[in-house]
């Protein structure tokens, strides 16, 4: 999670999530030869999120992976962790 320093004003949430190229421990929107957001964002007081061990989901609830049993990215990134990043900073209500 990157916050702006100024966080006396509500602020728009950007997350970033990386395609079936992403890696376990990093993001491709960190690296300046894929993503570059750290360059992109620069002055700009957004909160950013970058989601990391989605890669290969599609960030999708499924019934059953083979590996790590029921996963449900959708339920995650789309109402548990809004939430809570909601309560934690000063975010604008946009849908």
């Amino acid at each position: 999670m990157i916050v702006p320093a100024d966080r006396s004003e509500a602020r728009g949430v950007y997350y970033l999530l990386d395609g079936n190229s992403g890696q376990v421990d990093t993001t491709n929107w960190l690296d300046p030869r894929r993503g570059n957001a750290e360059e992109f964002f620069a002055g700009q007081e957004r909160l950013r999120r970058h989601a990391r061990r989605g890669t290969g989901s599609l960030y999708s609830d499924w019934d059953r992976a083979p590996e790590f049993g029921k996963t449900k990215w959708e339920t995650f990134l789309t109402e548990e962790l809004p939430s809570v990043i909601d309560a934690q900073f000063a975010t604008m209500d946009v849908t």
